[in-house]
């Protein structure tokens, strides 16, 4: 089996503070059968409102 690291950096910054809203993050690999996560960590900044789902992609 061959190992792959992936590492993503995206940094936002805005002209005035942003209220009412929120981002989707869809870069998340999943582990099955075919592929398995060994390490995943994710380090969000700062954390208000963080809700983590699996979606249909």
């Amino acid at each position: 089996m061959k190992n792959l690291r992936f590492t993503y950096e995206m940094k936002l910054r805005f002209d005035e503070p942003v209220y009412d809203h929120y981002f989707a993050l869809r870069c998340v690999p999943v582990s099955d059968d075919v592929q398995k996560i060994q390490i995943q960590s994710r380090y969000i900044n700062p954390t208000d409102c963080l809700n983590e789902v699996v979606d249909g992609f």
